[in-house]
């Protein structure tokens, strides 16, 4: 038997292939790599499982954000972290993690990479993301199977009431001008926003390149500017000084390991902010 467990646990390793995980585990141990996995895991998943996200982040207005990299010196502890689990659900952008498994070279550990690319900011990618989790775990722990799929359904009815929401707030404020962090640039999008010009972290962006905003909020008589809390909010409190405009900051990641939470709260902060200047006019 053991034997057995030895090549399917090595069959996994060496193709990534997600089919199953040893049950004789009681409690699957999963760590991702991104907070919206996170949050989506422990909304499907709940008590079923232990999850670790390798990214917490202890405080909401960090700005450091690795997950989004392409190249990441991972740590001891994180190391340590991996080991100990049973599946890790990695991105597709974040190839370091294919080099990190060997490094840690145990086996009976799932590598899955998760194929829903896009902004995880955005409803309609976040739900594909959640679906493909609930299949992946209706497989891997097939008893708790009913269990996932009806998280799953209610994960689904909150956010698409969500974008109900957002349905109607797009008739009353499409088209409206903004700038913003690239960061939540698609999620802007979504909303029906005229995006003029995104910018980048303000350790990255060049005078010129400044100038040239500036030019294009003036000359395109933008009066919003949207940044992301953790990619720092600095462009966009001094532009709205400098320029006048109106300065809305949301996050572009799930606060309290919640994305619900975060889109009914990041959709109230923008649509709120504008009305609030329609209702003053």
């Amino acid at each position: 038997m053991k034997k057995i467990l030895f090549v399917i646990s090595l069959l996994l390793f060496a193709t990534n292939i997600a089919l199953a995980v040893p049950i004789s585990v009681k409690k699957l141990k999963v760590v991702t790599t991104s907070p919206y996995a996170a949050s989506i895991v422990r909304d499907i998943c709940g008590n079923k499982i232990v999850t670790k996200n390798i990214f917490f982040n202890s405080s909401p207005s960090q700005v450091l954000l690795p997950w989004y990299q392409e190249s990441y010196e991972v740590d001891a502890k994180t190391v340590k972290d991996i080991s100990k689990s049973n599946v890790v659900l990695y991105h597709s952008w974040q190839p370091w993690i294919k080099n990190l498994k060997y490094r840690i070279s145990k086996f009976g550990i799932v590598y899955h990479e998760l194929r829903i690319n896009g902004n995880l900011m955005v409803p309609e990618t976040n739900l594909q993301l959640a679906k493909e989790i609930t299949s992946l775990f209706s497989i891997w722990n097939g008893d708790n199977k009913d269990f996932y799929e009806k998280n799953f359904s209610d994960y689904n009815k909150k956010v698409n009431t969500i974008v109900e929401e957002i349905k109607e707030n797009i008739e009353k404020f499409k088209g409206t001008k903004v700038v913003c962090s690239k960061n939540i640039t698609p999620f802007m999008k979504r909303l029906g926003f005229d995006i003029i010009a995104e910018y980048k972290e303000a350790e990255y962006i060049t005078t010129e390149e400044m100038q040239i905003l500036k030019k294009k909020i003036k000359e395109n008589k933008v009066k919003y500017i949207a940044d992301s809390l953790q990619a720092g909010t600095d462009i966009g409190r001094a532009l709205s000084e400098e320029l006048k405009m109106k300065h809305i900051v949301i996050s572009s990641i799930p606060l309290a390991n919640s994305y619900v939470k975060t889109l009914e709260k990041n959709c109230e902060t923008i649509f709120s902010q504008l009305a609030d200047d329609t209702d003053g006019n």
